[in-house]
């Protein structure tokens, strides 16, 4: 299973509107996201409470590295 498909899984959103909206934003995640099912299961829950396309870039490009550092951190 691709960390996307895992992501999509996660966030149980196959087939919805909101799911292609945020396609592409959340690709671009998953890429950052170097295939660990753990940090894709923590990012699936920060995205779960905001799932608009606004968010999503914001969170690619503001949050994500923060939340990336301490999970690597733990791990």
């Amino acid at each position: 299973m691709k960390i996307w498909d895992f992501l999509i899984s996660c966030l149980q959103l196959s087939g919805s509107q909101e799911f292609e909206d945020i396609r592409e934003a959340g690709e671009k995640i998953t890429k950052k996201l170097r295939g660990c099912p753990l940090v894709t299961k923590v990012i699936a829950g920060h995205l779960r409470e905001h799932m608009t396309v606004q968010f999503w870039d914001r969170f690619l490009h503001e949050h994500i590295w923060g939340i990336l550092m301490e999970v690597w951190k733990t791990l």
